[in-house]
């Protein structure tokens, strides 16, 4: 389903932002 692939996309951006601030702060 399309909206579950969208939410799904949403929170690996979410994801991949919090990582990249982990690293900028390591």
């Amino acid at each position: 389903m399309v909206v579950t692939q969208y939410k799904m996309t949403q929170d690996n951006i979410e994801e991949n932002i919090r990582l990249q601030r982990a690293g900028d702060l390591a």
